[in-house]
């Protein structure tokens, strides 16, 4: 069963929309292993729902890395949910994990098509902020903030050795100031890094 989804509107600044109702529909985008979704895959929101499609009943019957959900609704555009695996048996442990972060140096300014750089470093944590070293589970990077529309390309999973997953291949193909990326991993709490400018090549 997929931890339960959650998807609100949001208006062109990207705030909330709380008073938002009508039927949000969910299905596969990325669709790594040919699964079926199974579960009641529309959501009507209603005005006491405050704006929050939510389902509680999802599945996936195949195996595969990097899943996607798709959220779509009449007059808005779709939303599109972090990368996640969906495993032949129980999910990796925890092991205590509560969160990702981003250690060492962070990219300032990178040309589009470029290897990003440095190598960006994803710290998984516990409580405490304390380094997690038996977490199993995949590590996921995406793009957070997308100013110029750009493609991400390059390794975008790994598991953890010690704690940490470190990715040196990513590239960007597309100028824009101020594109974050984001690490998540199952359901823990996802990490962005720092705003940085994309030039054009």
């Amino acid at each position: 069963m997929i931890p339960t989804v959650r998807v609100f509107a949001v208006d062109g600044s990207n705030r909330q929309i709380r008073g938002f109702t009508g039927t949000v529909v969910v299905s596969i985008g990325s669709n790594p292993g040919n699964g079926a979704l199974a579960g009641s895959t529309a959501y009507t929101v209603s005005p006491s729902d405050g704006g929050i499609a939510q389902w509680v009943n999802l599945s996936i019957n195949n195996p595969g890395d990097g899943y996607t959900l798709r959220a779509t609704t009449a007059g808005l555009g779709d939303a599109i949910s972090d990368p996640f695996d969906v495993t032949a048996g129980p999910p990796p442990p925890f092991a205590g994990a509560t969160g990702l972060g981003f250690i060492g140096p962070q990219p300032s300014t990178v040309r589009a098509g470029d290897v990003i750089s440095p190598p960006l470093q994803v710290e998984v944590l516990g409580f405490g902020g304390v380094r997690v070293t038996g977490f199993t589970g995949g590590i996921w990077i995406s793009i957070g903030s997308n100013p110029g529309g750009g493609t991400l390309s390059g390794t975008r999973r790994l598991v953890a050795v010690n704690g940490v997953a470190t990715f040196s291949d990513l590239r960007i193909d597309t100028a824009g100031r101020g594109y974050t990326l984001r690490a998540t991993g199952g359901g823990i709490v996802p990490g962005n890094t720092n705003p940085f400018d994309i030039t054009a090549p």
